[in-house]
C-alpha cells in the first residue's frame, strides 16, 4: 500500500481538522468537522464566511493546518501537518460536497453554513507507532520518491510529501 493510501485511511478515521489562515501578517486558526476525499486530496467542511477566519480567507486563501488523534501515550501519536489552498465552494460542486458531508455528519443537518474545500499541496504524516518521530513518505516505510497527479483547473499538480527521520530529512515534489 502506498504512502498516500496509508495517510488517507488514517485521515478518514479522524474527524476534526485545525486550519489556519493569515491576513496582514496576522494568523488565525479554526477547528472544523471534516470530510476527507482521497481522490482530490482535500478536506471539506462547513464554516460561516462571517467568522474571523472566514473573513480573513475571503473566497480563496493559502492555509495550513493539522489533524491529530488524542492518544495518552507518546508512542501512539499520529498526526498530519499540511499546507494548501482554502476556497469557498458554490453551485453544484458545493451541493455535491454538502450532501457527502451530511452523510458523514447527519446530526449536523440543522447547521446552515457554506462548504469549503481545503486542497492539500504539502503533507507530512508523523506516526510514532513506527518509532519515535517517524514520518511517512514514499512507499511503505521506506524513504523514496512519491508523487501523484491530479487535475486542478486543467493543470497537473501534485502533493508534496515530507519525511523527517532521525538521521536525515528528505522531500519529494511531484
Amino acid at each position: 500500500m502506498d504512502t498516500l493510501n496509508r495517510i488517507s485511511r488514517w485521515l478518514k478515521r479522524q474527524h476534526v481538522v485545525t486550519y489556519c489562515v493569515t491576513q496582514d501578517n496576522t494568523p488565525w486558526c479554526a477547528n472544523a468537522f471534516y470530510l476527507y476525499d482521497a481522490q482530490s486530496v482535500a478536506f471539506y467542511f462547513l464554516s460561516d464566511p462571517g467568522t474571523r477566519h472566514g473573513k480573513m480567507a475571503g473566497i480563496r486563501a493559502p492555509a495550513a493546518g493539522t489533524v491529530n488523534g488524542q492518544p495518552k501515550t507518546i508512542a501512539l501519536i499520529r498526526g498530519v501537518q499540511f499546507s494548501g489552498e482554502l476556497r469557498l465552494l458554490s453551485g453544484n460542486e458545493a451541493a455535491m460536497r454538502l450532501a457527502a458531508w451530511y452523510r458523514r455528519f447527519p446530526a449536523a443537518r440543522a447547521m446552515s453554513a457554506p462548504v469549503w474545500e481545503l486542497r492539500i499541496d504539502e503533507l507530512k504524516f508523523t506516526d510514532n507507532t513506527l518509532g519515535f518521530g517517524k514520518s511517512l513518505s514514499g512507499r511503505g516505510y521506506q524513504e523514496s520518491s512519491f508523487s501523484i497527479s491530479r487535475l486542478n483547473a486543467g493543470k497537473s499538480s501534485g502533493v508534496r510529501l515530507v519525511t523527517i527521520c532521525p538521521s536525515s530529512t528528505t522531500t519529494s515534489r511531484s
